[in-house]
């Protein structure tokens, strides 16, 4: 057999590639913040809250994770502790990267009276060019908090690198309810990074199409400032 003839064999020939290994991490993370928001409006009262995270993280795109913090909604039932349970997969589609993720949020309420638990389904885009990073995205919810049937919000977010270790960003949501108020909400801010460090100043609020908040002021824009220390 000639030298050609081997070659060509070996080339042709079934070769073993090994896939390599999936890589994986748990990332905790604890957070101080001057209050806790969600969609421009206050869940501690306008109060400090301690928040704390566990985030897994797997190269093959998928990951989970649990994030806590403490409320305060002024109820009967004294509802003082919120519980995020999330599970993803992100993939990258042309210049795109493409988050799916579902999440269930509890809450230690009690019986009897509509319950504040609720699922969450979100398809998020993002994309970077240069210094700009573009992310939009669609959250759906079969059953939202305390009655609130149906939900499904649309959320854009701009970031602009402005230094290595600080961004400036801004996002605009808008929230439709089955049964409550339609709301926008919005926020702006700026982002830095030191070491293991985050620091975040943000100014948000939101805005409903019929009053919300009654007399408290959960619902008025103010700033609010997070430290974070992280294992990423």
């Amino acid at each position: 057999m000639s030298k050609h003839s081997i070659a060509l064999l070996f080339f042709l020939s079934p070769v073993a590639v090994a896939e390599p290994a999936v890589q994986s991490a748990l990332l905790p993370a604890v957070t101080i913040a001057s209050e806790h928001r969600f969609n421009g409006l206050s869940l501690t009262d306008r109060n400090p809250a301690l928040q704390l995270s566990l985030h897994y993280w797997r190269s093959d795109g998928w990951y989970a994770g649990v994030w806590m913090t403490n409320v305060n909604f002024l109820d009967a039932h004294n509802t003082t502790l919120e519980v995020d349970t999330y599970v993803g997969s992100e993939v990258r589609a042309g210049s795109w990267r493409v988050k799916i993720q579902g999440l269930y949020s509890a809450f230690d309420d009690h019986e009897p009276g509509p319950a504040y638990d609720f699922f969450q389904a979100k398809v998020e885009g993002s994309r970077t060019c240069g210094k700009t990073t573009l992310i939009a995205g669609v959250k759906w919810s079969p059953s939202g908090s305390f009655g609130a049937g149906r939900i499904v919000q649309m959320q854009g977010q701009l970031r602009y690198a402005l230094t290595p270790w600080l961004d400036a960003e801004a996002s605009l949501g808008r929230g439709f309810y089955a049964r409550s108020n339609e709301r926008t909400y919005w926020q702006t801010g700026l982002h830095a990074r030191w070491r293991r460090m985050h620091f975040e100043l943000l100014y948000m609020g939101l805005r409903s199409d019929l009053p919300l908040c009654g007399f408290v002021d959960w619902c008025e824009p103010g700033f609010v400032g997070r430290i974070t220390l992280a294992t990423y």
